[in-house]
């Protein structure tokens, strides 16, 4: 096992070659190179000779490997921004898994939800895999958001009767300010009653 043959009446098994690293081989009578079984995407060998598809170690948390029949370990690849891998031996980009709402990842071979960060206070985010805090989107004016990682802008709280507040990304009810004297609150701001609205 973990060798081929190519010589006919060979009379010593020192005759045998030693499959290749990247492959395994795990019968007897194999007459050529190609009867040594690559490890699969996903895995890679740096054994010469290797009897068993164990042989074959998978790619580390965080990576991927789209080929077949790899040497080394370097060449799995790094799960993308805003992605992580939280299983061993990924053979796809895809198979990296996306970061959730409310959160981003600007980092690249990530190996866990928890690695994700969670937006600010005073913004939230709608879309998974987000790459950048700057895709954070921010609450808009007239309202205000304490917490983190929030996911809509339904999680904005608006500012109180007979107070506004013109920012954007605000993070406390501080932020929202009374309306002056003589005037009350209308949306995001506080206007001067009219005539008819004196009566």
């Amino acid at each position: 096992v973990g060798t081929y043959q190519v010589i006919s009446g060979a009379s010593s098994s020192s005759l045998c070659l030693a499959c290749p690293a990247g492959t395994f081989q795990t019968g007897s009578g194999v007459a050529q190179a190609s009867g040594c079984s690559k490890c699969a995407a996903g895995t890679f060998s740096t054994w010469v000779g290797a009897s068993f598809v164990s042989n074959c170690s998978q790619c580390r948390l965080g990576t991927y490997s789209t080929g077949s029949g790899m040497v080394t370990a370097s060449i799995c690849l790094e799960c993308t921004s805003g992605r992580y891998g939280s299983r061993l031996g990924l053979s796809s980009a895809s198979d990296c898994s996306l970061c959730g709402l409310g959160t981003f990842q600007s980092g690249s071979g990530m190996q866990g939800a928890d690695q994700c960060l969670l937006c600010s206070a005073g913004t939230f985010s709608t879309g998974y895999g987000i790459i950048s805090s700057s895709a954070c989107v921010m609450c808009g004016k007239g309202s205000y958001q304490t917490g983190l990682g929030m996911t809509s802008s339904a999680d904005c709280t608006l500012c109180g009767a007979g107070t506004f507040q013109t920012g954007s990304g605000r993070t406390s009810s501080a932020n929202c300010d009374l309306c002056v004297a003589g005037t009350f609150q209308i949306h995001i701001e506080c206007s001067h009653p009219t005539r008819s609205s004196r009566r």
